[in-house]
């Protein structure tokens, strides 16, 4: 009824992680999400994952959750285990399905990290592409919309970006938007992958 009546709430169990960490069974969830539609009629979600227990020795801040893809193949009544893209530092994804049928993620990199460990204090706003109906991702090949080094000595765990969106124009570019907390502005990216 065009979204004046919800009904039916599903609580997918498959977007519980369970980690194991050091010996021992730590239950995960997901939060802040974004869903479209693939062209194979597929529901991908992207979603962001709660703070692995490798982090939990950090400081308590979120720019340690990270990012994950599910998939229904029946308008939402079930959904795939969670792939994990990303354990900690890029989240707030935005999806798109474009002209050619490929997905994209756009996603704000508060922390930079690779297998566990800071790998730069590289910060902003990057891209991925599915072209598999977010299967698989190509994260070999980001599309670095956005970036500045960052480094705060008195609190090296902060990571000052925001939220995101991203949408397709009739020229076929693309605008990404995006917050910087260390400018107090906003981004305006106009671009093409």
């Amino acid at each position: 009824d065009g979204g004046h009546t919800w009904k039916g709430e599903v609580s997918p169990p498959q977007w519980k992680l369970h980690v194991t960490h050091n010996g021992k069974e730590y239950v995960r969830g997901v939060s802040e999400g974004a869903i479209v539609r693939a062209a194979n009629g597929d529901l991908v979600a992207a979603l962001r994952t709660d703070m692995h227990p490798r982090y939990f020795n950090q400081p308590a801040v979120d720019h340690y959750e990270g990012t994950g893809v599910s998939i229904s193949k029946d308008n939402g009544m079930s959904w795939s285990p969670i792939n994990i893209l990303n354990d900690a530092g890029r989240l707030h994804a935005n999806l798109l399905r474009l002209p050619n049928n490929d997905l994209l993620m756009t996603l704000v990199v508060r922390i930079d990290t690779h297998n566990g460990q800071l790998a730069s204090y590289r910060r902003g706003c990057e891209a991925i592409i599915s072209h598999d109906h977010g299967v698989t991702w190509d994260l070999d090949r980001k599309y670095i919309l956005d970036e500045w080094q960052f480094f705060d000595h008195s609190n090296p765990h902060i990571g000052p970006c925001g939220h995101l969106y991203s949408i397709l124009v009739d020229d076929g570019h693309l605008l990404t938007t995006h917050n910087n907390y260390l400018t107090k502005s906003i981004s305006l990216i106009r671009w093409k992958p």
